[in-house]
């Protein structure tokens, strides 16, 4: 029996020691008590993050980056292809050495990069990549870009060689511009079915971005790209590219030049090329020049067809327009599931990786095997120099090429190419073997 003005807690226990073996005893005040400690702590957190997303956007971000590639050729030459080009060396080199920087800064972009390993051997200076100034979200025309880059002509140009199926890219890309100093818009519509870009150049800057001169050809360009489809769900599996693309050109000190190598460069010196032009114009007295070009597509899981043509016409002084041309088809397929992706934004492609990435440990093991990505393809180029006074030859590829992606980041390519040339009234076949290891970070 207790007392009426006692608490009716045990003897020798205390009124708070009820209280907490009460609380205790509330499984459920206990389970909102540590809900209120996680919701403070996840937007503890969502300040930090905002706060530290605030202060970042007031100042430039920076990326660096940079790529290597190490090539190997050899060269086997018929009796004629040796009477034609000469003796042409097996190589070994770096094909490319390359640094990069990249940001952006609220609606402005921005690229630096170099090659250490292209140009000449006597410039003592890296030659210039990608270095430009950009802005985006523009009215109507979304995005300027101002600087030194590629014009915008073709699927191939237009993507990095990073992605490339083959070592080189085809014959063709001899017509496409190489990177020069100008300015271009561009940008697409809301579901991104259609892509545009004009722009309008220096035809004739150097590889550093240097130009000078009354006569420097001007350029005038434009690309447009349709996309009948693009299958979201399966994260781009699935689609198809169709584009076209034009480019007015005047001839820089009235002159112009076209010619090839095969698919297989060597030294990229241009002073001691180890793999000489097989097909070469020569200096052409020119007004102007125009390029016509034609892009397709098409990616249905691992495999894929693509193909390219091209046919520019040269407007040459005091003799007839001679028109050239070039084209190819490509066919790949990856024993290993992936596919070829797509970069919506820029219409072009984009980085493969691999559904297990290379690791020795893994391999045989059936959840991850660790054997990375492999492609196998096969490509049919070719290039007609060929027209009115002009001899430049014609040159054919056939080309079969073996691709294992250890990760995202890291290639290794075998090509094997025939190459069949056409000149004056000879013939000549060059077989040529090419392995390459290439690494981007």
């Amino acid at each position: 029996v207790t007392d009426a003005g006692s608490s009716g807690a045990p003897e020798g226990q205390s009124d708070s020691q009820s209280l907490a073996e009460s609380e205790s005893a509330d499984p459920l005040g206990e389970l909102a008590n540590r809900v209120k400690e996680l919701e403070a702590d996840k937007k503890k957190r969502e300040d930090a993050d905002k706060a530290k997303k605030e202060k970042e956007a007031q100042q430039p971000s920076l990326k660096l980056g940079g790529q290597l590639v190490i090539d190997s050729l050899w060269f086997s030459q018929s009796p004629s292809s040796r009477s034609a080009l000469g003796d042409i060396q097996d190589a070994f080199d770096f094909r490319r050495a390359r640094l990069y920087a990249q940001g952006e800064y609220q609606s402005f972009n921005y690229a630096a990069g170099f090659d250490f390993a292209q140009g000449t051997a006597t410039n003592g200076r890296p030659t210039f990549l990608d270095n430009y100034i950009g802005v985006g979200d523009l009215p109507i025309v979304q995005n300027l870009r101002i600087g030194h880059f590629f014009e915008p002509f073709s699927l191939e140009r237009s993507s990095s060689n990073r992605w490339s199926t083959f070592i080189e890219r085809s014959l063709p890309d001899a017509f496409a511009p190489s990177r020069n100093l100008g300015a271009m818009l561009f940008g697409q519509n809301q579901d991104q079915s259609f892509y545009w870009a004009v722009g309008t150049f220096r035809g004739d800057t150097d590889n550093f971005g240097d130009d000078s001169g009354d006569r420097t050809g001007q350029t005038f360009d434009t690309r447009l790209v349709f996309r009948p489809y693009y299958d979201e769900q399966s994260g781009g599996r699935y689609y198809m590219h169709l584009g076209g693309a034009y480019s007015f050109r005047a001839a820089p000190d009235g002159e112009m030049q076209y010619r090839s190598r095969p698919e297989a460069f060597g030294n990229s010196d241009s002073n001691n090329p180890a793999t000489p032009y097989f097909v070469d114009t020569g200096t052409l007295a020119a007004i102007n020049g125009q390029l016509f070009g034609q892009e397709f597509l098409w990616v249905n899981g691992p495999l894929s067809l693509q193909s390219e043509y091209v046919f520019a016409p040269v407007n040459q002084a005091g003799g007839p327009t001679a028109t050239f041309q070039g084209g190819f088809v490509t066919t790949s397929f990856f024993l290993t599931g992936e596919h070829r992706p797509y970069n919506r934004e820029s219409a072009s492609m984009d980085r493969i990786r691999p559904r297990n990435n290379f690791s020795p440990a893994a391999i045989g093991d059936r959840c991850n095997p660790g054997i990375g990505a492999w492609e196998i393809a096969a490509r049919l180029s070719f290039i007609d120099l060929d027209d009115a006074n002009v001899r430049g030859g014609v040159l054919r590829d056939t080309t079969f090429g073996t691709n294992w992606y250890l990760s995202p980041y890291h290639r290794m390519k075998f090509d094997y190419i025939v190459a069949d040339l056409d000149r004056t009234v000879s013939h000549t076949h060059t077989h040529i073997f090419g392995l390459r290891f290439d690494t981007d970070f």
